[in-house]
């Protein structure tokens, strides 16, 4: 790989390991409330959503260090990644086949394990998988080869209002069959994509001692705005925008913010590569906090729509610099335990939205 070139055939096999996590959660969050409520298991959605908070910050982090612990033995931190792998999908088989094969009586005892231990399977790998990147592109494009990522995830979530009647059309059993399916797929081409490369490739660069702080900081940066796409904007667009676009959901207003992100990501993943990631950020983080009060605080459709537009386009461009940005503060022999701080920052604000909504909602009534 040229020292200033991004290396696109390998970003490909991330590329594809993005669409399995992104497809792979699309049909959890549609699957799972409908298997609790089929079962007769819904006392424990409220269980659950803490759950998933807690895993979701608490394994990125346990799987970064289990990384860098085989990457130190081996020169390698595709173990953790395998193992991950290897364990999400046959989580997904489980699933497929208890619902197809085992009696009612029997699911019911084994669903809601089965979703822990799923939970717990999609985030040993999601990290050690996504922190390969830096292997793949020169600290100076970064922010580029993330931009990939992110227009991949952002293109799915955008499309979920499509891709969920999709899932519901194949049932539970076959969407969790593909799923385990797909997931294996991108394992192997990731290991592929990584097998070649010397053992302590990317340990160099970085500074001297990791900055944990500065890098939950960035993650967290980046998971108020996702907590806020995902959680808050919905419902608040139900009841600001309803009578503005006849037959149009909060949903729908939604995909479209995130199709306008996905398309902003490349130009704007190469203006952080020239501006720098730290002044991006910093930009981006106060494009958010203003597009937020535009979209909550005013009446007038029009003032919101405004807001919606640069919400769009500064998530876009927080998005493409939160994880390069948190890299530079991240020493050589920590770099898969600092990209999983990274994304606990990412999930607890996300969590904490989650669990309030769902104690109002489960709990409260």
């Amino acid at each position: 790989m040229s020292k200033h070139k991004l290396d696109f055939t390998r970003i490909v096999s991330l590329v594809v390991m993005v669409i399995a996590i992104v497809v792979g959660w699309i049909a959890y969050h549609n699957y799972q409330p409908k298997l609790l409520e089929r079962y007769e298991l819904t006392q424990f959605s409220f269980f659950l959503v803490c759950a998933q908070g807690v895993i979701l910050i608490i394994t990125p982090p346990l799987a970064g260090f289990l990384g860098d612990y085989y990457r130190k033995r081996g020169g390698q931190r595709f173990r953790i990644i395998s193992l991950g792998v290897g364990f999400a999908a046959m989580i997904f088989m489980t699933v497929a086949l208890g619902l197809t094969t085992l009696p009612a009586s029997l699911v019911t005892i084994l669903l809601p394990i089965l979703v822990v231990f799923w939970l717990v399977a999609m985030n040993i790998f999601t990290s050690p998988a996504i922190s390969t990147f830096e292997l793949f592109a020169p600290f100076e494009k970064q922010p580029m080869a993330i931009a990939i990522l992110t227009l991949t995830a952002e293109l799915l979530y955008a499309l979920e209002p499509v891709i969920v009647p999709i899932i519901d059309a194949l049932g539970g059993a076959l969407t969790f069959l593909t799923g385990g399916v797909l997931v294996t797929v991108a394992g192997v081409l990731l290991r592929r994509a990584t097998k070649d490369l010397p053992d302590g490739f990317g340990d160099a660069g970085g500074p001297e001692k990791t900055a944990w702080a500065e890098i939950l900081l960035s993650g967290a940066r980046l998971g108020i705005p996702t907590a806020l796409v995902f959680n808050i904007w919905p419902d608040l667009f139900d009841q600001k925008l309803s009578g503005l676009i006849p037959d149009t959901t909060g949903s729908w207003v939604v995909s479209a913010m995130l199709a306008l992100s996905a398309v902003v990501c490349l130009p704007f993943g190469n203006l952080a590569d020239r501006v720098g990631v730290k002044p991006t950020q910093r930009l981006a983080f106060t494009g958010i906090l203003m597009a937020s009060i535009l979209i909550i605080w005013p009446t007038q459709a029009w003032l919101i729509l405004v807001g919606v537009v640069l919400f769009a386009l500064t998530f876009s461009l927080q998005s493409v610099s939160s994880l390069p940005f948190a890299l530079t503060r991240i020493s050589a022999h920590q770099k898969v335990l600092g990209v999983g701080v990274f994304f606990a920052g990412v999930e607890i604000p996300n969590a904490i939205v989650e669990i309030y909504l769902g104690y109002m909602e489960f709990v409260v009534g």
